[in-house]
Parts: C-alpha cells; structure tokens; sequence
C-alpha cells in the first residue's frame, strides 16, 4: 500500500457517498473501472492518476534534481507547484473550465441535475447512482454519466499534457477546445457502434439498446426510432453542437 494511493481512494470513496448518496468499497472501486463505459486507455489513466504515477509537481523536486527539471514542477500559467488535484480541478489555463462546462451543459440539457466535477464524481462515474425523481436509480443515465465525465477529464488531462510538452506551454484557443471535446465524442460514439456492430446474435440487440439508452438523448436529428441506428453503418449520427 502506498500512503498516497490510499488517501486518494478514500478521498473518492467518501465523495462518492456524499455526492451520490451510495457506499462504494476500494474494490468496488476498482471493478467500475473496468466496465464497459471505460475505455483500455482511460482506465489506464484513471489507474495511474489515482495512483499518483504520473511525474508531475513535487516528483520534480526531489533531491538530486537539476534546476532545469525543477522548473517542471511549476504550472507556467498559474505559477503553483502541479498536481492532477490542480490540472483537472482548479488550473485557469485554457481547456479544463471550457471542458467541464460543455459537460455540465451537455449532462443537464438530458434532464439531469447539475452534478460538479469531482474526484468523486469523475474517478468514481462508474460507480454513480442518478435516481429519477421516485427514487428509482435510472441505469442508462448512470452510464451516461461515466461516458460523459471520464471522456470529459481524460481530454483535460490530454490537453494539459499538449500545452506543457508539444506547444511549450502556449495556450489553446477557446474554439479548438470546444472541437477537441465534441471531436472526443464523437470518436467514442464511433468506437462504441463498430464495437455493436461486430457482435453477433441476440448479444448485439442487447448491446445496442444499452449504448441507444446511452447516447439517444445527446444526438442530433436521429431519425431512427430503434436501436438499430446503433450497428447500421447507414446511418449518420454525430452529438448535438452548441449547448
């Protein structure tokens, strides 16, 4: 056990109880980040962040270090010592506010309560319980939720690393945020049809009413009333712009 990866977890445990209302334990935790609303490669970030395994902030520190590594420790625009506490939640670069609030936008226009980014609510989204309004947990906009937030945080996390490594720092602009986020949508959205689309029998049925379930209330001008939209390649779907 590492001192810091367990701080970490119980921090999200005890965020998701408040925040969702439901009592996850660590291996609860561990399980949802190998459900299907995660990605191989987000769950590989999840892992890491969550484990404090990316060389970030004070690892730059440490004894030994050259004064040309140390200066990595710092955040450039915000000029704090870097954590993913402060790229995903409080840095005021470009990217991390436009991205969470196209998510919050985009979560409520389905009808939803507004729910804030969190290490609970985005490190535990697999885990998320969204009740309707008899109190009756509603399973599509669960997994909604978890597609949404994780997809939302990973591209924070993408962006960051694009502004600090390739472009030396330099901002984004507002603009190419906002289409790196309906871009990653839309990849997602891709990748889960062809996923439906090579499975075979009565698993495919099942599957593409989970992933309509899912994304239905985020595409625009679907015309099909069936999940068959899902798996047919003929038909076109992309997210709804400008919320």
């Amino acid at each position: 056990p590492r001192r810091r990866t367990q701080e970490r977890i119980q921090q999200i445990l005890d965020e998701i109880n408040e925040d969702f209302g439901v009592e996850v334990t660590e291996a609860h935790l561990w399980k949802s980040l190998k459900s299907s609303e995660v990605t191989r490669e987000a769950r590989q970030w999840l892992w890491m962040a969550i484990h404090d395994g990316y060389m970030i902030g004070d690892k730059w520190l440490k004894p030994g270090m050259s004064p040309e590594l140390t200066e990595r420790a710092t955040c450039k625009e915000c000029m704090q010592i870097e954590s993913m506490e402060h790229i995903l939640f409080t840095c005021t670069a470009e990217g991390r506010d436009t991205v969470w609030k196209h998510l919050s936008r985009t979560w409520e226009s389905t009808g939803n309560k507004e729910i804030v980014p969190s290490w609970g609510t985005i490190f535990g989204a697999a885990c998320a319980a969204i009740r309707n309004d008899q109190g009756a947990r509603v399973s599509p906009d669960e997994k909604r939720w978890a597609v949404l937030a994780i997809e939302s945080a990973h591209l924070i996390w993408k962006l960051r690393c694009e502004r600090v490594i390739a472009n030396d720092g330099m901002n984004l602009v507002r603009k190419e945020v906002e289409s790196r986020w309906y871009a990653a949508l839309d990849r997602r959205l891709g990748l889960e049809r062809k996923v439906v689309a090579l499975t075979t029998g009565k698993k495919r049925l099942k599957r593409a009413k989970i992933v309509d379930g899912i994304w239905r209330p985020l595409l625009d001008d679907l015309g099909c009333s069936t999940p068959k939209w899902v798996y047919d390649g003929g038909v076109l779907v992309g997210i709804k712009r400008g919320r």
